[in-house]
């Protein structure tokens, strides 16, 4: 479903920026018995893709969103919010309705808010995972 925002990625139009929690969290359920350990460490190591680490930064405005004005956050999901501010992305694409009902609420720290969007759905035939030919 995300191949149209993948494919602009490997084009140069844009850079996915991702937290290193991700990492960890394509393993939950059926996806992690599907995919291969090399096909994901692949996919976190092409250029387009900045995964950005899970340090004191992020935490801290993952903690403040918590405390101070989006409680209902849950842990993962604030420190995925807080990478793509520490990141100064200006949208951060989910499935999760709960991230979606924030959109346009969430200050950015330089200037605006955070759109909360879904990816755009495609119909592209390559697996999420598979890393492109370099040719």
């Amino acid at each position: 479903m995300c191949n149209p925002i993948l494919a602009s990625a490997r084009k140069g139009n844009l850079e996915i920026a991702t937290s290193a929690l991700s990492l960890v969290e394509v393993c939950k359920g059926s996806m992690g018995k599907t995919i291969s350990k090399d096909s994901l460490e692949s996919f976190f190591r092409n250029s387009y893709v900045l995964v950005v680490p899970l340090n004191i930064e992020v935490g801290s405005v993952a903690r403040d969103l918590m405390m101070f004005g989006y409680p209902k956050l849950k842990p993962a999901d604030a420190s995925h919010v807080a990478t793509a501010l520490v990141a100064r992305a200006t949208e951060l694409h989910t499935f999760d309705d709960a991230l979606l009902n924030l959109n346009n609420e969430i200050p950015r720290l330089d200037t605006g808010f955070l759109r909360i969007v879904k990816p755009q759905l495609g119909l592209g035939t390559m697996p999420l995972f598979e890393a492109p030919s370099l040719k």
